[in-house]
């Protein structure tokens, strides 16, 4: 007795070509994940090596290299103001 495991929400192609396609497409995704996760090696390693180097916590420079990425200086500096505004209006001393 063979069992129909064909979701009922899900219509595939029936042409031999667009399956093709399909297949051509998901392995392409796949191929460009493969380069990802490369990519995110290459960066932890590089991290890692400069934290090693200079003693610089890894967490600094991942958080710089972010802001650097996002060219996003000011808004990260407003967070840092903000947080310490709160800071120093809840725990300054009358």
């Amino acid at each position: 007795m063979t069992q129909n495991n064909t979701p009922s929400a899900v219509v595939l192609p029936s042409s031999t070509e667009d399956k093709a396609t399909i297949r051509k497409v998901l392995k392409e995704v796949s191929d460009s994940l493969t380069r990802i996760d490369g990519e995110k090696d290459f960066i932890k390693d590089a991290i890692t090596d400069l934290s090693k180097t200079y003693s610089i916590p890894k967490a600094s420079l991942n958080k710089v290299v972010k802001i650097y990425h996002k060219r996003n200086i000011a808004e990260e500096r407003a967070k840092v103001d903000e947080e310490f505004y709160i800071y120093d209006e809840i725990f300054r001393q009358p």
